[in-house]
């Protein structure tokens, strides 16, 4: 009976020492994209094998992130389509087709961002990267 006290004890230990460990490794301008003087910032984040890539990808993602900000343009497109079976002027059957699509567009061009702060999470294998305007 003692030996399963102390399993169950150990394991509630681990579990939380895993937890409050995990949450304690990421920056908080991941969650919360600022800088000291900086206006606008951005996060971008990418995952993959190859470091050198995934900061390129991250630094795109959050150009990416930096340019829906500053302009952007949502186009929405609304089909309805309406089908009705008749025989001797009686409905027979009838239905209808409803559809729809957005498309978000972002055209700014972005010369002044700066690398603010850039995080890689070895748990996760995420490499972050923090980009600023002034």
């Amino acid at each position: 009976m003692k030996n399963i006290y102390l399993f169950f004890f150990i394991n509630i230990i681990f579990l939380s020492v895993t937890k409050v460990s995990y949450g304690e490794i990421l920056p908080e301008w991941i969650l919360n994209p600022a800088a000291d003087g900086f206006d606008v910032c951005a996060v971008g984040s990418a995952t993959g094998d190859n470091k050198a890539l995934q900061k390129k990808i991250a630094r795109i993602n959050a150009m990416a992130e930096l340019s829906k900000m500053q302009e952007v343009k949502v186009s929405n497109k609304l089909d309805i389509e309406k089908n009705t079976t008749t025989y001797n002027g009686n409905v027979l059957d009838s239905s209808q087709n409803i559809s729809s699509q957005s498309r978000q567009f972002s055209n700014s061009v972005i010369d002044d961002a700066e690398e603010a702060a850039d995080y890689y999470d070895e748990t996760g294998g995420v490499y972050y990267i923090l980009l600023c305007t002034k």
